[in-house]
């Protein structure tokens, strides 16, 4: 186990990173720093899924929205 915002191995070590539905739990900065280093690790493919387009108010322990133009 790691934190995302500090994920420690080398640049462009996995073919293939998957991120399934942690995303919408970060606060701001960890997003940031998180997806950073998702891009930092993956060499070939990186597939994430988030709630989409989830209702608002969004539930207490979901602390990021993601719409189309957000995605994008």
């Amino acid at each position: 186990m790691m934190d995302i915002g500090r994920a420690n191995f080398p640049d462009s070590c996995f073919d293939i990173v998957f991120c399934m539905d942690v995303l919408e739990y970060l606060n701001s900065p960890t997003l940031e720093a998180g997806l950073s280093a998702l891009r930092r690790i993956t060499r070939e493919k990186l597939v994430m899924t988030v709630p989409f387009n989830e209702p608002l108010p969004l539930p207490s322990y979901h602390l990021q929205h993601f719409d189309e133009q957000r995605i994008r």
